[in-house]
């Protein structure tokens, strides 16, 4: 769990202001050492968040901030669904389309800031893995945003190097969504440390989009129970 904590750290910190991010002091949440290279936000999406990386850990850390008002942004959206299209071996994948509209309205930003951070690292790179994390909208743009990274910024020879841990993630997509992105983060292998989920039982944002329209979660998930109980689902 020690990896788990240290992710939500990460996730937390993007919701603290552009200056503290940058300046790495905002108390408690930024523990340890991290060099933000990036802070990236659409204002219309209302999406935001940092890119940094940890010489000591050996990490790159791309970090989603949520919202506060998930459940009526879910809502101004449809739950009907849009074609998802991914170089993998499942077709008819599918997504809710305000949460891709959330992630694409940052992702040049984000991807011109992992760039950026990549340069800074230079030939060293290849020793560091990806964190991508987010908390409750930004969990829903951190697992879209991963497949993208890992497509376009992982040689094959580092495809293992990259971990999705959300927080009070919504439902993404559909089965064939969750299927995709857990063979494409953890490359088939039953590894939570690679792919994980957090929910918080007393966090209704999990149950949204709703089952009965077609959304299904991706594995693997850490339940806390009403007592703050953690539970290896």
């Amino acid at each position: 769990l020690a990896m788990l904590k240290a992710s939500a750290r990460y996730s937390a910190v993007a919701y603290c202001t552009e200056d503290q991010i940058m300046d790495w002091s905002c108390g408690h949440r930024c523990a340890g050492s991290l060099n933000v290279t990036t802070y990236f936000q659409n204002s219309t999406t209302e999406m935001a968040g940092y890119i940094g990386y940890n010489e000591q850990d050996k990490q790159i850390v791309v970090s989603y901030r949520g919202t506060s008002n998930l459940e009526n942004w879910i809502l101004d959206f449809d739950f009907i669904p849009k074609s998802f299209v991914y170089p993998k071996e499942y077709p008819n994948t599918r997504v809710h389309r305000g949460f891709y509209e959330a992630a694409n309205s940052v992702s040049a930003q984000v991807k011109a800031g992992l760039a950026k951070t990549l340069s800074i690292i230079g030939s060293k790179s290849s020793d560091y893995e990806l964190l991508v994390t987010g908390h409750s909208l930004g969990a829903a743009a951190a697992t879209l945003a991963a497949l993208d990274i890992k497509q376009i910024y992982l040689n094959p020879e580092h495809e293992d190097s990259i971990r999705l841990h959300n927080y009070g993630s919504p439902r993404v997509g559909d089965e064939a969504f969750a299927k995709l992105a857990y063979s494409t983060i953890t490359n088939g292998e039953e590894d939570y440390q690679k792919l994980c989920r957090v929910t918080n039982q007393n966090d209704i944002v999990p149950r949204v989009p709703p089952e009965a329209f077609g959304y299904l979660h991706t594995p693997h998930e850490i339940w806390i129970n009403y007592d703050e109980v953690t539970v290896d689902c």
